[in-house]
């Protein structure tokens, strides 16, 4: 005898699925909220925090960064990673590897060890960049989507990292939001 299921009772496994899946995601990730930082006093200086950053483990291969901000020609936002070499809990100069963020008029990305650096203008108002970049086996970028054309993502993240540094300069409040999140590969189920 064949039974045949109503549309809740399927909907009811789906829905059970979909949350065991999200829960062994949300296991797999591993996080980065800064808090906001105080803004300027004056368009010269500039707030910065240090904060311990986790580079994951090797079955975490995505990593999204993202930062939203009022964006303006004469303010900046951005997110430094790198390795605290000398374990003094500050992200030096020379221990700066990726900076990405938004540096009066365009966001920008930076990377020391190869020399990369590339642009893009934007407009005024509250602004938002995302970079998605997939890792390959030896953790190093395999692809990403970005805007940036012709840019070698292969150095852009670092397994090493162990330090993170958030930068906001000028004097209105830049209201910035930075997220980073390292997880396993996901997959797609599709039915038709």
């Amino acid at each position: 005898m064949v039974s045949v299921m109503s549309f809740r009772e399927i909907s009811k496994g789906f829905l059970a699925c979909f949350l065991v899946l999200a829960a062994g995601l949300a296991r797999g990730t591993t996080g980065f909220y800064p808090p906001r930082l105080p803004p300027s006093e004056f368009p010269d200086t500039e707030a910065s925090s240090n904060f311990v950053f986790s580079a994951g483990t090797d079955a975490e291969r995505n990593w999204i960064l993202a930062i939203e901000a009022n964006v303006s020609s004469n303010n900046n936002v951005q997110i430094e990673f790198g390795q605290d070499g000398d374990g003094d809990g500050c992200l030096a100069v020379n221990e700066r590897e990726l900076v990405v963020g938004w540096d009066c008029g365009e966001w920008i990305v930076r990377e020391r060890r190869g020399g990369g650096e590339a642009g893009m203008p934007g407009q005024p108002g509250r602004g938002k960049f995302v970079l998605r970049l997939v890792l390959d086996e030896d953790r190093n970028g395999k692809s990403a989507s970005v805007a940036f054309r012709d840019f070698d993502v292969s150095r852009l993240f670092n397994p090493a990292w162990s330090m993170a540094r958030v930068v906001v300069r000028g004097p209105s409040p830049l209201d910035e939001t930075i997220k980073s999140v390292l997880f396993q590969h996901p997959f797609v189920l599709r039915l038709r």
